[in-house]
């Protein structure tokens, strides 16, 4: 199973509830998740190659993924990763 079908398997989960921040880095590690401003998280996959940016909206059990991509490319993005 490939990284993001492993991620989508475990955020589809009747098991996993986002009230906070806090619990998407509780779901996946703290090595794994980084806290974005504007209730966006990156997540890191594929053995930190591929970052996964999500806007969440706690409390709803809803995440919508904003970007996906290469970690390389993710560090080209600079502060936009916060509002994209």
């Amino acid at each position: 199973m490939s990284s993001i079908a492993a991620w989508y398997k475990i955020a589809k989960s009747n098991d996993v509830y986002w009230a906070k921040p806090q619990d998407v880095v509780t779901t996946f590690g703290t090595g794994r998740v980084d806290i974005l401003k504007n209730d966006r998280v990156c997540i890191d996959l594929a053995g930190n190659n591929v970052r996964l940016i999500l806007k969440v909206e706690y409390g709803s059990g809803m995440a919508f993924v904003r970007w996906i991509g290469w970690h390389k490319d993710y560090d080209s993005l600079g502060n936009i990763i916060h509002t994209i």
